[in-house]
């Protein structure tokens, strides 16, 4: 009697649940865990002073001022040019002649035979220049070589007389294009030495630009750039500047505070509207600062002066000393402020001031969701740990095999890692191309300069610390996949 007691071992219920489990939760790691570790990131960056430092000492504020100044003159030269001299037309004549020179100048080659006859002519000289001694090796007899030579010199001057006879019967419409070729090459050459003469005029120009009082001064800019930069960075960015930026992110990183002390509420605008308002405070910064020594010196009217008067190559030394002593002066404060005005700003007494003012509607919203980013997201970088910790444990005590776990560990480290990497290449390459490309999306040469230097440092500021943690996360991860195949768990991964 055949035993039909089925010994297939039952399915483990519990095998396929967990298996979509680990990938369920494996899905959501590699999605959301890399957006969280983004965000963090970048929320310490905009809490912390030294990222705005950063960029404001990086940004090149001397260079892009100087190279602004600098196309704008080169602009203006440009448009004095072609107003007086029209270069750009002369061009156009030098080429409309040189075009219709080499069409006169190949028709009369084509009808003179030129192209037939000096290779005939050469072929002849090469004939009449043979020598024995010279050519022995190739024939056998001194007579054979000489009745060689003969030969080909009769067939060359055959052809020569044959071109010569066709010449002579076509001798005036000959005539003809070769007045027509030299008529065309007077009027190629003249407007060939016009825009000679209109080009020495042009560096007429462009000399007599260059030698103003202006240009020497941005010429010097560009030599005490560097001291001057240090200057700044050391005794004002990183000393009073810093203070104001650490003072505002304390303010705006401490929403429940500000709305205890009255800063943030709800309120009647002067519409009768009901909006939220921000009392955002005052920002001062003393242009005074420790030398060094201990005594207290003006950056721009002592500090920057001393320095340039230790330089000795400026052209402009005695106008730039005085343009930065006016700068503590009553009359460089007045001329300063009315510019600082415009960007809300005044100047009084050495202090660089912002008032205090009052947001209201849209500006207050945007303003309130910045202080709650800064205020909830400081606490980020704690919940994405006890997320990578939770994910961690996960895979530590996951039922699945082992290769399935380092498998998922593996993927996690490179992909996102690699995406990351590749937007942070995209961003960092935009901020330093795009307006090179694009100029027209910032007409203003000022604005255009200054935007081309900070959106690079800025893109910088962001994109380091993503560089560095998703860069040793992926390398991290190559090592673990050269691991999972040397030792063959990874070959079905």
């Amino acid at each position: 009697m055949t035993d039909t007691t089925d010994t297939t071992r039952p399915a483990d219920p519990a095998k396929k649940p967990r298996g979509i489990i680990f990938i369920i939760v494996n899905t959501i790691a590699i999605v959301i865990l890399p957006v969280a570790i983004t965000a963090s990131l970048l929320i310490l960056a905009l809490l912390s002073p030294d990222f705005y430092t950063g960029i404001l000492k990086n940004g090149g504020f001397i260079t892009a001022f100087v190279e602004a100044k600098n196309t704008q003159t080169d602009q203006a030269i440009n448009d004095e040019i072609e107003k007086e001299l029209d270069i750009t037309g002369a061009n156009v004549v030098l080429n409309r002649t040189k075009s219709r020179f080499e069409v006169a100048e190949a028709a009369y080659k084509d009808l003179n035979r030129d192209g037939e006859y000096a290779p005939l002519e050469q072929r002849r000289a090469e004939l009449k220049d043979m020598d024995w001694k010279r050519e022995k090796d190739s024939f056998a007899t001194k007579d054979e070589f000489k009745a060689y030579r003969k030969l080909e010199l009769a067939k060359v001057d055959q052809a020569l007389d044959r071109i010569e006879e066709y010449r002579d019967t076509n001798a005036d419409g000959i005539k003809n294009a070769r007045k027509e070729m030299k008529a065309a090459e007077e009027e190629y050459k003249d407007a060939l030495s016009d825009l000679d003469d209109r080009k020495k005029k042009a560096e007429q120009i462009i000399a007599r630009h260059s030698d103003t009082t202006v240009n020497r001064v941005y010429g010097d800019l560009e030599i005490i750039e560097k001291p001057l930069t240090k200057i700044l960075n050391e005794k004002l960015i990183d000393g009073p500047v810093r203070d104001e930026i650490a003072y505002m992110l304390d303010f705006m990183s401490d929403y429940e505070t500000q709305i205890d002390r009255r800063a943030v509420y709800y309120g009647r605008t002067a519409e009768g509207r009901r909006s939220i308002i921000v009392k955002v405070p005052e920002i001062s910064m003393n242009l005074r600062v420790d030398d060094g020594t201990g005594r207290n010196k003006h950056v721009l009217s002592q500090l920057l002066v001393e320095e340039i008067d230790r330089l000795y190559n400026l052209r402009s030394k005695g106008l730039l000393k005085t343009i930065f002593t006016m700068s503590d002066s009553s009359l460089g404060e007045y001329l300063g402020g009315k510019e600082l005005s415009k960007l809300g700003l005044s100047l009084n007494g050495g202090v660089l001031r912002r008032p205090a003012g009052v947001l209201y509607g849209d500006a207050a919203e945007y303003f309130v969701l910045a202080m709650q980013v800064l205020t909830y997201g400081r606490y980020a970088p704690y919940g994405v740990a006890g997320l990578l910790l939770l994910y961690l444990i996960f895979l530590v005590f996951s039922s699945v095999e082992r290769r399935r776990r380092l498998a998922a560990l593996k993927r996690f480290l490179i992909y996102p890692s690699f995406i990351v990497l590749v937007l942070c290449g995209s961003l960092l390459a935009a901020s330093r191309y795009l307006l090179d490309q694009y100029p027209g999306l910032i007409d203003n040469f000022m604005a255009r300069s200054f935007a081309k230097h900070m959106s690079f440092v800025t893109a910088w500021g962001i994109t380091m610390p993503l560089l560095v943690l998703f860069g040793a996360l992926f390398v991290l991860g190559l090592v673990l996949r050269k691991v999972l195949v040397r030792t063959g768990a990874g070959k079905t991964a």
